[in-house]
């Protein structure tokens, strides 16, 4: 008996009008599109970035997105045809033996190719921008599955790429192909994508300091190509060659995928426990020269201002005495001997610079240099800027001893002491990650109670608590920026 199970004959057309046909999939891939720059929005903020440079993105990550799905299909899934068609893998026209077309869409996306498109977009949105290639791969994957959803509920909504039939309760019978019960296999990948970007989002807040250097394009990578994999054995299969192979051509292309992301995530698992080790020493040294006496600027003002592509031996930026950027200060070059100009962050080589920001417009950035002489840096390419929020979350934190600071069960401060540092055993708390900001100035983090970093002892007590990392113009706080 058919009875429980769900029959589903859904027309795939929202409406045609003179000929202009508006279908389900057209406006979910654009609903994903959608709901995925908004989230990366929000991500953009967190990390500092400047919005404009998301519109860049979204464009970059249009074209790619499309003429990969669309080339991928062509080129993976139906080549002869398309090879003596070739204008059908352009426009959205179909032809006829008379030499007349009709108006049909694009009968065909790839996500593989898709994907490789995206790849490349990005790797020329970062060559424009300056932005870091890797971070940029690392944002884009954490919204990627949005996309991956959205599709597949729009091949749904076509009642095409169905799986093979099947007695279980959930069975689809898509009486648009048959009247037998099948593997909703699109609902399969769409529930598979939810998860994975649930399990990245999650990591993304708790975990993003501590994971960089292309892990969430691993992760996001071999993930989805892993789900694509085994649900594609519940699949029928798209065209008629696949018949003759023991894998279909989507278990083919995903195989590459899976092993890429793979060696994306041990990099940048790699390289993070690289930094951790590099990190421990410099603990050590500044604990050791600052004898226990920070360098606090008098404004803390909205954020820092970062001079971006610093391992360029030749790169110099003009400091301004004022706002219409005519009088010059001095020409700071990053390598060389400014004895006017001290940036307040130092990245632990070579110098890399960073300045107070205290003003940002679309024009100049109005900074602070030698902790109290205000200047003017111009907006341009050859700078960046980042917020005291974007940067705890991002940054590695080490905190003095203040008593009069303790740290809270939650970011009040009348709510219960945890921990008063001057009951450690050591000088400086040690900062081992920041799990969120909240509050007025309040960040929640996780600390060592020793001078051990959990992977040098692993049985090292660590606590978690919310501290005050600003007070008025005032760091609470020593920031060690180290990418």
């Amino acid at each position: 008996m058919n009875i429980n199970f769900i029959h589903w004959n859904i027309d795939p057309e929202l409406f045609n009008l003179f000929g202009f046909s508006l279908r389900y999939y057209g406006v979910l891939f654009a609903g994903g599109i959608f709901l995925s720059a908004a989230i990366l929005r929000w991500i953009f903020r967190k990390e500092g970035i400047e919005l404009d440079k998301l519109d860049t993105l979204t464009i970059y990550g249009l074209v790619g997105i499309f003429v990969g799905a669309r080339l991928g299909h062509c080129l993976f899934y139906d080549p002869e045809y398309y090879f003596s068609h070739p204008l059908e893998m352009l426009l959205p026209i179909q032809f006829a033996e008379d030499g007349s077309y009709q108006f049909t869409g694009y009968l065909g996306l790839a996500s593989h190719g898709g994907v490789a498109g995206l790849i490349l977009a990005l790797i020329l949105y970062s060559r424009a921008t300056k932005e870091p290639i890797l971070n940029t791969l690392d944002l884009i994957a954490i919204v990627a599955p949005i996309g991956g959803i959205c599709i597949r509920l729009g091949n749904l909504m076509n009642s095409e790429i169905i799986g093979y039939p099947t007695n279980v309760p959930w069975a689809f019978v898509f009486e648009r192909e048959d009247q037998l019960p099948r593997h909703p296999a699109q609902l399969y990948e769409a529930i598979c994508y939810l998860l994975i970007f649930i399990l990245l989002i999650y990591l993304y807040k708790t975990r993003r300091a501590h994971l960089r250097h292309g892990f969430f394009f691993g992760l996001t990578t071999s993930l989805i190509f892993t789900a694509r994999f085994f649900i594609e054995f519940l699949k029928e299969r798209q065209v008629a060659f696949e018949e003759q192979l023991v894998l279909d051509m989507g278990q083919i292309l995903s195989i590459p995928f899976i092993v890429v992301g793979i060696a994306f995530v041990i990099y940048g698992l790699r390289k993070t426990k690289t930094m951790v080790g590099v990190l421990s020493v410099i603990f050590i040294l500044i604990s050791i020269s600052s004898n226990g006496q920070g360098r606090n600027p008098v404004h803390t003002g909205i954020g820092i201002v970062a001079i971006a592509d610093t391992y360029d031996q030749s790169k110099s930026v003009t400091v301004f005495k004022d706002k219409r950027l005519a009088l010059k200060l001095e020409d700071f070059k990053l390598h060389g001997d400014s004895r006017m100009i001290q940036p307040f962050y130092f990245k632990p080589d070579y110098g890399l610079c960073y300045f107070v920001c205290l003003e940002k417009t679309k024009d100049y950035y109005r900074i602070l240099i030698n902790d109290q002489q205000q200047a003017f840096l111009k907006t341009n390419s050859d700078l960046y800027f980042k917020t005291w929020e974007a940067l705890l979350i991002n940054t590695t934190i080490e905190r003095f001893n203040i008593p009069t600071n303790p740290i809270r069960s939650k970011p009040v401060d009348t709510s219960e002491v945890i921990l008063v540092t001057n009951q450690l055993p050591v000088d400086r708390l040690l900062i081992l990650e920041v799990l969120e900001t909240g509050g007025e100035n309040w960040a929640r983090i996780k600390f060592s109670k020793s001078d051990k970093l959990p992977h040098e002892a692993p049985h090292t007590d660590c606590g978690e608590g919310w501290i005050k990392w600003k007070k008025g113009d005032k760091l609470l706080i020593d920031l060690l920026l180290l990418d």
